[in-house]
């Protein structure tokens, strides 16, 4: 994927993802980045650097959307980007 310079869309959904591959912030025209269900607890300050980047889902990411802090830590640091922090299945207490 980090060949694709031109990539727009990427989803990275149910991979179990501890944290976000680096080379996604050399993908400069991406806008959209689902990363649903899996296991971030927080995004790079790397993604800042990709100018057309307008959505990202993080639902089922349960270390952020179980905590209101860290979703709206996230909005603040990217102001242009449009979250959706839905849950589909419901997380285990934390």
């Amino acid at each position: 994927m980090k060949d694709l310079p031109k990539l727009r869309e990427l989803g990275f959904e149910y991979n179990e993802l501890k944290e976000v591959p680096a080379f996604l912030s050399k993908l400069s025209v991406l806008t959209t980045l689902r990363l649903a269900g899996n296991d971030l607890n927080d995004l790079p300050d790397s993604l800042s650097a990709l100018p057309g980047l307008i959505r990202v889902t993080l639902g089922n990411n349960c270390r952020i959307t179980q905590n209101p802090g860290r979703m709206k830590a996230l909005q603040e640091r990217f102001p242009k980007v449009k979250f959706n922090f839905d849950d589909e299945y419901d997380c285990p207490a934390q």
